[in-house]
């Protein structure tokens, strides 16, 4: 590991604290929604009242992906996503496509990246023709009998952002995230990404605020063959 990227990954080693983000594009007030828990066997259809304009509908439980109260070191954290990832790239979102699933009781989606660069190419999976993956996705936004119903806590991805990400297929054509993503900031370093309840992933990271350039190499030299 490079000497000046472990002095910076000491700096920004640190939990972040929950906050709201500057918006991006237009976002929906999430201080005036109505928040649901989902349930087994009860459909987000039956859960709506008539005055209901916006729901957020959250699962127990899932707060707990986002928010770790230990860091793992700079190198712990490199080595295992260079481990656990079949894929890694830098990604922008070319089409999101949300649906009722569970019987009707949440919402999915399957979000298309762009792959702007490769870091990893898998081996036992390809990406689609002209550089595209499908990522199976929790959470999700739809509108149901007129109302906007949104899986809150979940990974919110934007058109024009480019995000580092690591996938997996598990097997059967499913593709999904690894780990937690990464968006990546206008001066091209590794920020947090947001979450579709209108705030940012608080797990903390060594990661943050070190250059994708970076980031990039160390991953590398842990993918060279020994």
């Amino acid at each position: 590991m490079t000497k000046s990227l472990l002095c910076v990954a000491v700096v920004f080693a640190t939990t972040l604290v929950l906050i709201a983000k500057p918006q991006q594009t237009e976002r929906p007030a999430f201080d005036r929604a109505r928040v649901v828990e989902s349930r087994e066997g009860v459909t987000l259809n039956s859960m709506l009242r008539e005055d209901d304009q916006f729901v957020v509908v959250r699962r127990g439980g899932v707060i707990s992906e986002f928010v770790n109260d230990s860091v793992p070191t700079l190198a712990e954290d490199l080595d295992g996503r260079v481990r656990e990832a079949q894929a890694i790239a830098v990604g922008e979102l070319a089409k999101s496509e949300s649906f009722l699933a569970e019987e009707g009781s949440w919402i999915r989606s399957k979000l298309k990246l762009r792959i702007v660069q490769t870091i990893k190419q898998p081996t036992t999976w390809q990406f689609d023709k002209g550089g595209y993956v499908t990522v199976d996705h929790d959470g999700g936004d739809l509108r149901i009998k007129g109302v906007r119903v949104r899986a809150g806590r979940y990974y919110e991805f934007f058109p024009k952002q480019r995000y580092l990400v690591f996938l997996r297929s598990p097997g059967a054509q499913y593709i999904g995230f690894v780990g937690m993503q990464f968006r990546i900031s206008s001066d091209n370093r590794i920020s947090p990404i947001d979450l579709s309840d209108g705030r940012v992933a608080t797990a903390g990271s060594p990661l943050y605020g070190l250059a994708l350039a970076d980031v990039i190499t160390e991953l590398r030299v842990r993918l060279k063959p020994k």
